[in-house]
């Protein structure tokens, strides 16, 4: 059993079965409109029994339209909103009657205030109201519009309620029914039109569970055989979106020929059943068939793992995504190696100046230190000296004259202002002292 499930002519006789349902399905559908739409005119709308008829409200409506429809183009033409003129107006309504499109598939009986108008030499309104399909609208006196019909629970609109201009003392009747002959024949194509439709609607809910099913089990089986190996075909190689877009495609264009050809072909009957329905089998054929090889195609790459692989948006995903993961590492990469460039170029920088500026803080100290020490050992050789000149006869002589000599050099600078003589005093009394001071030291 599992050999004839999993058998190749097993799925070939399945894809051929749910082309042929396809096709099927989508011809009774087209025949189904064709003969709902080669009537002369649409009865059937969906209802239960033909008593409820959607058809019949519209021409039962039709002469209490044309009335309102008369009212307004007289005010629309009139230069005032008073009470119109009652010849004129009746004149108006009578032209407006006589070129109703269904007067000769309705009754009527019109009566405002005392002038009456009717197409079957009706004396009332009861006239009427035997009809199987009729509407009875009066409005009294008082303004108090009341309807009767044939459908009761039917909503219909109060079209003598937009009539706020009238003179209340106006009263008015408007009944309409349809003839018995032309009931008869609207009977006829709405069975007609009901078994159409209803026969439509079987035959395509039965071929779409049919290709329902079909493809449930095509679905099941593609791409294994008996064994559970996965065996995939020349077009599993096209990528996914190929598949997608064929997919697509078809079923677009299919509704749109469909639709081309109800709207283009059901003038001529002939035509939309010969050449219609033999080119919505061909279209629901090739249809089905590119549906139903592109889905068992992606369906035998998810299943053996490859539907990433034959993606070329995947693919193009995943070649962006490392693309992008390649150009942020590079990115991040720059900015460490620049930010740590930086960093080690600034490091030595600073590094470099505060070594410098510690060098030469440290010269200016040692400068300052040795001529600190320099300076306090003169001092201290000084002091050596003078002390070591004072154990001399010599030496205190010298001193004596120094301090005689220094004693002199501020009088003569204190003298300086008075007359330059005493700087060349001053001059000559050094130089006599570095001479004997430099005669005694030789000595």
């Amino acid at each position: 059993m599992k050999k004839i499930i999993y058998s190749n002519i097993t799925k070939f006789i399945a894809v051929v079965l749910f082309i042929a349902s396809i096709m099927s399905g989508a011809v009774g559908v087209f025949k189904g409109i064709v003969d709902y739409e080669k009537e002369e005119f649409p009865v059937y709308e969906m209802e239960d029994n033909f008593s409820e008829a959607k058809y019949f409200a519209n021409l039962c409506d039709a002469v209490e339209s044309a009335v309102s429809h008369s009212y307004h183009d007289y005010y629309s033409d009139s230069v005032t909103q008073q009470t119109p003129d009652e010849d004129t107006f009746m004149q108006m309504i009578g032209e407006t009657l006589d070129d109703l499109y269904c007067y000769k598939e309705v009754d009527y009986y019109v009566k405002w205030n005392d002038t009456v108008f009717t197409n079957c030499g009706a004396k009332s309104e009861d006239e009427l109201t035997s009809s199987q399909f009729y509407r009875l609208t009066t409005r009294d006196k008082n303004g108090n519009v009341h309807i009767e019909s044939y459908q009761e629970d039917y909503h219909w609109y109060r079209l003598l309620d937009d009539m706020y201009s009238l003179n209340d003392s106006s009263s008015i009747v408007v009944c309409t029914s349809v003839k018995e002959d032309h009931v008869d024949k609207c009977e006829e194509i709405w069975n007609r039109q009901h078994v159409a439709v209803l026969t439509t609607h079987i035959s395509g809910t039965v071929f779409a569970v049919i290709a329902l099913g079909l493809l449930i089990y095509l679905l099941s089986v593609c791409g294994k055989n008996e064994d559970g190996e996965m065996k995939l075909m020349w077009v599993d190689n096209i990528w996914i979106e190929f598949h997608l877009l064929a997919i697509a495609g078809v079923l677009i264009g299919a509704l749109f020929l469909f639709s081309y050809m109800i709207y283009n072909l059901l003038d001529t009957v002939y035509l939309a059943k010969t050449v219609g329905l033999m080119y919505t089998g061909l279209v629901a054929g090739l249809t089905g068939l590119v549906f139903i090889t592109s889905l068992l195609s992606i369906v035998r790459n998810i299943k053996a793992g490859r539907f990433m692989k034959v993606s070329s948006t995947v693919g193009v995903t995943c070649w962006g995504y490392k693309s992008v993961i390649k150009f942020f590492e590079w990115l991040f990469k720059t900015i460490y190696n620049v930010i740590r460039w930086l960093f080690v170029t600034v490091f030595k920088t600073v590094r470099f100046i505060i070594i410098t500026v510690f060098k030469i803080i440290r010269w200016f100290f040692r400068s300052i230190f040795g001529a600190i020490r320099w300076i306090r050992n003169k001092i201290f050789s000084y002091i050596c000296l003078v002390f070591k000149t004072f154990s001399k006869l010599i030496g205190i002589a010298l001193i004596t004259l120094l301090l005689i000599y220094t004693i002199l050099i501020g009088f003569f600078g204190i003298l300086l202002p008075e007359s330059p003589m005493w700087l060349i005093l001053g001059i000559i009394l050094f130089l006599i002292a570095s001479v004997v001071i430099a005669i005694r030291v030789v000595d």
